[in-house]
């Protein structure tokens, strides 16, 4: 990896719809498993903020989800990374899942986390709310992916 990448995330409420949008760039990405549990750690500080106390977190890296899931196995690289959302997910939510979502279904994600890394004159974006227009491309996409 470069030594740099891109991290996005989408906040959905019960119903599937998105309700808030955050984009950023990781100018010191160890590897790709650091840039996914970067983005899940700024996910987590968000809906918590917002009072979200039952959460659903879905990601395409098997090795974040499986690391998620086990107790241990925090040693790696990003060890303490790891060790800190677990702790978030225990200490802060009533009700929490995680769960793998192949790259085809989270098309969502993988565009904001190219349009993250592209980012030059901020380190991160977020739109709370109702999400930009550039947004709804790739939503659209996520659905087109569940319907093939």
């Amino acid at each position: 990896m470069s030594g740099s990448g891109g991290w996005g995330f989408v906040v959905r409420n019960s119903n599937g719809e998105a309700v808030g949008v955050a984009v950023g760039r990781l100018d010191h990405a160890q590897d790709a498993l650091h840039t996914e549990a970067d983005a899940c750690s700024r996910a987590l500080h968000l809906v918590q903020e917002c009072g979200i106390s039952r959460i659903q977190i879905e990601s395409d890296s098997q090795l974040l989800v499986q690391t998620l899931n086990n107790e241990g196995n925090e040693m790696g690289q990003c060890g303490v990374l790891i060790k800190e959302i677990k702790e978030s997910i225990f200490l802060n939510f009533f009700c929490f899942n995680i769960s793998f979502c192949p790259r085809t279904c989270n098309r969502v994600a993988d565009g904001l986390t190219t349009f993250g890394a592209m980012l030059r004159d901020v380190p991160q974006v977020v739109w709370p709310g109702h999400p930009r227009d550039f947004v709804h491309c790739y939503l659209a996409s996520n659905l087109a992916a569940l319907v093939e």
